[in-house]
This record gives C-alpha cells, sequence and structure tokens, in this order.
C-alpha cells in the first residue's frame, strides 16, 4: 500500500511522530512518502521517509500564508 503523509509545516526534522511512524509502516512492507511545503521543489530522503517538498501556488508570501490558515481563522475561506 502506499501511504502518504501530508505536512503543512517547512521543517519536516523536528516532527519525529511521521518518521517513527513511516518507519513502521515500512519495516510492514509500505510505501511511505510525505508532501510538505517548500520555498523550492525538490525530494530528500528523511530515514525511511521520502519527502517530497512541493512550492505554494501563490508566488506572494503573504497571501500563500492567508490562503493556508485553518478555516475557523480564515476571513478568506467563507462559509455557505
Amino acid at each position: 500500500m502506499r501511504i502518504c503523509f501530508i505536512y503543512q509545516g517547512a521543517a519536516l526534522w523536528a516532527c519525529e511522530r511521521a518518521e517513527k511512524m513511516a518507519g513502521a509502516l515500512s519495516a510492514a512492507g509500505h510505501e511511505t512518502f510525505c508532501c510538505a511545503t517548500a520555498r523550492a521543489r525538490g525530494e530528500e530522503k528523511l530515514g525511511q521517509l521520502r519527502v517530497l517538498r512541493l512550492r505554494p501556488p501563490i508566488a506572494n508570501p503573504a497571501l500563500s500564508r492567508l490562503v493556508k490558515t485553518p478555516y475557523f481563522f480564515n476571513p478568506v475561506w467563507v462559509a455557505d
């Protein structure tokens, strides 16, 4: 099974839980990878976890942070 972790922060090395879970799942025969944000695209390896760095779709950093804010704090997201 292919398992994807989605991590919003850029400092994935600070999150030991994802690395431990990936190690356990890899030992059980699963393929694990993580999608995380970054300023530039790239790929890296963190223990058993393959990390895919994705650039934000919006070039303006302030606007990008605003759009990624959770819905209950976000003035951009409007409830129906």
